[in-house]
């Protein structure tokens, strides 16, 4: 007997199914890591993807058009299919799915973490291709390695995400900042923010080097340099940070950009900001 024909339609079971297909086919084994990724390039939150995967959560319009474009799929065929019967896309699914248990396991490049489904522009975004970095000389001989990070990356990485983030593009760095607590990131390409006329200068392109263990440095009166942000925002500011307290205990402080045509930023409520960690060193490129 010939096989019932179901229409594929808007039915969320099929749309579950195609969102997994497009998950398989590019590349991510699990949910989990798939879920990372689409955080990652801001087409869905984590938990909000894994609800989608696992069916505790119906696709959105808007969700179907992001996890499309980062998955490299139409997002017409995710919605609606392409005439395909509920039981061949279990088949395809079932077949995709015994194939990657064969496949070594699919990790996030940084290369990745550039593109944004979102279309939206982050905030001075600390992004620009990886490449390895040579320590200066004067620098001690390296002995471990740190991740380097772009964009959302960094988010990740303080959420816990450390091994994860060292599966990625690394750097290589003297034994004082191969902890779990230092990664690196780079000041964008168009980036003049921090090039400063006298003294201290970060030209575009400058890796830095980053200590997130805030209990280092926190009872430290500034100023001194932070990567931050406003709470919201998808991108990175280098910053010093200038406060007449440690920050531990500082209701108060100032965010100032280095080239004198930026504007200082004045901060009253610190809880409205996220601090990633403190500049430690700095490599440049030329």
């Amino acid at each position: 007997m010939a096989e019932p024909v179901e229409p594929s339609g808007d039915d969320p079971e099929m749309m579950r199914l195609r969102l997994r297909i497009a998950r398989l086919l590019h590349g991510w084994s699990t949910a989990r890591d798939a879920a990372c990724y689409v955080e990652g390039v801001g087409a869905a939150k984590e938990r909000a993807y894994k609800s989608y995967d696992e069916g505790q959560r119906t696709l959105t319009l808007k969700a179907i058009e992001k996890l499309a474009a980062a998955f490299e799929v139409d997002a017409d065929w995710l919605r609606h299919g392409s005439g395909e019967t509920r039981a061949e896309l279990q088949r395809r699914f079932s077949a995709l799915n015994e194939q990657a248990k064969t496949t070594p396991r699919r990790m996030i490049t940084a290369g990745e973490l550039e593109q944004n489904p979102s279309g939206k522009q982050n905030l001075n975004q600390l992004t620009s291709e990886p490449r390895e970095v040579d320590i200066k000389a004067s620098l001690l001989v390296p002995t471990g390695r740190i991740p380097f990070l772009l964009g959302e990356a960094i988010a990740l990485f303080l959420a816990g995400k450390r091994d994860w983030a060292m599966a990625g593009s690394t750097l290589p760095v003297p034994e004082e900042f191969a902890g779990p607590d230092f990664f690196s990131c780079e000041i964008g390409a168009s980036d003049t923010s921090m090039v400063g006329e006298k003294g201290d200068s970060f030209p575009p392109r400058t890796v830095l080097i980053i200590n997130t263990n805030r209990a280092a440095w926190e009872d430290e009166t500034p100023p001194f340099y932070v990567l931050a942000r406003p709470k919201g925002m998808k991108g990175w500011l280098l910053r010093r940070l200038d406060a007449a307290l440690p920050l531990s205990v500082a209701t108060e402080f100032t965010l100032s950009a280095l080239n004198p045509n930026i504007e200082t930023i004045r901060v009253s409520d610190p809880a409205k900001w996220e601090i990633a960690g403190r500049l430690v060193a700095d490599q440049r490129r030329y």
